[in-house]
């Protein structure tokens, strides 16, 4: 049986490093991702997820379960990021590229159709406004409901719900425009 997010924050506090290498694991990827997105820079992503860990190991015995771990995570590796972009130059947008072909794809038409598809997502995204992209990005990039995600963007659920409903509605009107 797998442990929970909650039995690892525990054996972190014990010091107990294989705890925080299954959570490090486990969140990873999709906390990469979120910070990729939400900073336009993947060193900048890779290393925001290296001092979010950090800080979980360093401050594991602060966590008092009020929400989960992963919200927890996310408004560490968020509140991280959004010091580093105010801290930096002006912003630099780039279009993130996603060199890796579809393995799914059973022919190339499909996986051109996929990378333009594709294409159009990320200038959607790159067109909306960053409060609601960070709330779809939340939602369905790294799963969380509405709750973890004003819990970790520091906001009502009602605004999450208002900013999904308004980022729903930009996303699918340039969707057909594009």
């Amino acid at each position: 049986m797998q442990a929970t997010d909650e039995d690892l924050i525990f054996r972190i506090t014990k010091r107990d490093a294989t705890a925080l290498d299954a959570f490090y694991l486990r969140h990873e990827t999709p906390l990469y991702h979120f910070l990729r997105v939400f900073t336009g820079d993947e060193a900048m992503a890779t290393e925001l997820v290296n001092e979010a860990m950090f800080t979980v190991w360093q401050k594991a015995d602060r966590f008092e379960g009020r929400s989960k771990p992963k919200t927890w995570l996310y408004t560490i590796a968020r509140n991280r990021a959004l010091d580093k972009l105010r801290a930096r130059k002006p912003e630099r947008y780039e279009e993130l590229q996603d060199d890796k072909p579809d393995p799914d794809a059973e022919a190339p038409e499909e996986r051109i159709a996929a990378a333009q598809d594709a294409g159009k997502i990320r200038t959607c995204l790159s067109r909306i406004r960053a409060a609601h992209r960070e709330i779809l990005q939340l939602a369905f990039f790294s799963e969380m409901s509405q709750a973890e995600i004003a819990g970790t963007v520091g906001c009502p659920e009602g605004t999450v719900k208002s900013r999904m409903f308004h980022a729903k509605r930009a996303m699918r009107h340039c969707l057909e425009t594009i």
